[in-house]
């Protein structure tokens, strides 16, 4: 979660640390009042498009390294386009954090799925009727590429933290 990553600075005032708390707070409360309902009727509702789908619970990188699984496959993900809350964005512009230092610590509770474009339709047509907001964040590529993360500027950055592994 974004929480353990703030740090207070000590140039900060008590009107910085008040705002700052006020938006953790905020924060907090929009985690409490996720879609997870939304998230249940959609996963009944994936069997009529996706290719492959999997819970984002171990991080976002670490998720998609999953999904894709050894099949000679990679992903081109554009930063710019995985959402985040209008809270997290605040923190992140008020504390001069990294968008990508956030994306992919788990228990997001999300689905990531994968699909033909020729779904589209339908895709936009379930998620409307779910009242879901849904993002495209990416592509899925042939294995002869290496997997990337693209910033906004349209550099390739390096992911130091893909989220959790297990070992068995």
């Amino acid at each position: 979660m974004a929480i353990k990553y703030l740090k207070k600075s000590p140039k900060t005032s008590s009107t910085d640390d008040s705002k700052t708390t006020e938006i953790v707070k905020n924060l907090l409360k929009e985690i409490e009042n996720s879609k997870e309902e939304a998230c249940i009727n959609l996963t009944k509702k994936l069997f009529n498009f996706a290719n492959t789908s999997i819970d984002i619970s171990d991080g976002l990188f670490a998720d998609l390294d999953k999904l894709i699984n050894k099949q000679r496959l990679s992903y081109k993900v554009h930063l710019s386009k995985i959402p985040i809350s209008k809270n997290l964005k605040k923190i992140i512009l008020s504390e001069k954090l990294q968008k990508i230092d956030f994306v992919s610590k788990g228990d997001d509770y999300q689905i990531l799925f994968t699909a033909s474009k020729k779904k589209s339709r339908i895709i936009k047509k379930t998620f409307k009727s779910l009242g879901i907001k849904i993002s495209k964040i990416g592509n899925i590529c042939s294995g002869g590429q290496k997997s990337q993360v693209i910033d906004e500027k349209g550099n390739k950055i390096a992911i130091k933290n893909k989220g959790h592994f297990h070992n068995f």
